[in-house]
Formats: C-alpha cells, structure tokens, sequence
C-alpha cells in the first residue's frame, strides 16, 4: 500500500517540473528575439542619425525606439518582438568585433537583454 502514494507522488513532482518548465519556456524572452529585432532597429537609426545631422542638430549616442516609430522609420509592427520592453539603440557606427552594446532592452521586471556590436546577447539582472 505505501507504493501507491510514492508512485502518486514521484508522478506528481514529475508532472509540476513539466509544468514549470513549460512555463519558463513560453514566458522567457529568448535572445534571439533581441538579434531578430535588431534587423530592422539598427537600421532605422542609423537612419535617424543621419537625419538629425541634415537637420544640423545634435546626434545623441543612443534612441528610444518610441522616437523611431514618431520619426515614420519604423512601424509599431516592427516592435513586437519587443513586447513590454523598453528598448534603446545605439545610432553610433561601432566595430562589428567590439563589445560596444548595440540595443538594450529592459523587461517590465528590470532585467536587461544587451545585444553587443560582436553578436552576443547578455542577460543583465538589476
């Protein structure tokens, strides 16, 4: 009799780590939604730096992507991988070998997904 409620429970803690799991992998922003984003991001501000500086006016280091969308160079369909993230992007020309961080996005709950000039993604904790 003492077999039935172990097999219950190893059944149990199998089934809750399955679910847990499950969980983790749907809600988890993955790093690639970072690098597939930046497709169209990267370009859109180098194409706002280039038009600040026709404009004469100032080019800052960096952009939130709201601005890009007001600016007409990206369309709010570009940003849904970047669902509930903040997101900023460099507008600097950057060595693709470097460690320069070309987007960061933070999460509604701080952490940061950081997409460097070298094409690795880091996930920062706050």
């Amino acid at each position: 009799m003492k077999r039935i409620p172990l097999i219950g429970a190893v059944v149990g803690a199998g089934l809750l780590a399955f679910i847990l799991c499950v969980h983790y992998l749907t809600t988890m922003p993955r790093p690639r939604t970072l690098t597939a984003g930046a497709v169209k991001v990267l370009p859109a501000a180098r194409a706002y730096a280039k038009l600040l500086k026709a404009e004469g006016a100032p080019v800052p280091a960096s952009v939130n992507v709201r601005e890009l969308v007001a600016r007409g160079l990206l369309q709010q369909d570009d940003l849904k991988c970047f669902a509930g993230m903040e997101v900023i992007v460099s507008t600097s020309p950057v060595d693709n070998g470097s460690d320069e961080v070309l987007i960061r996005a933070r999460q509604p709950d701080g952490t940061e997904l950081v997409l460097l000039a070298n094409g690795s993604v880091h996930e920062m904790r706050r």
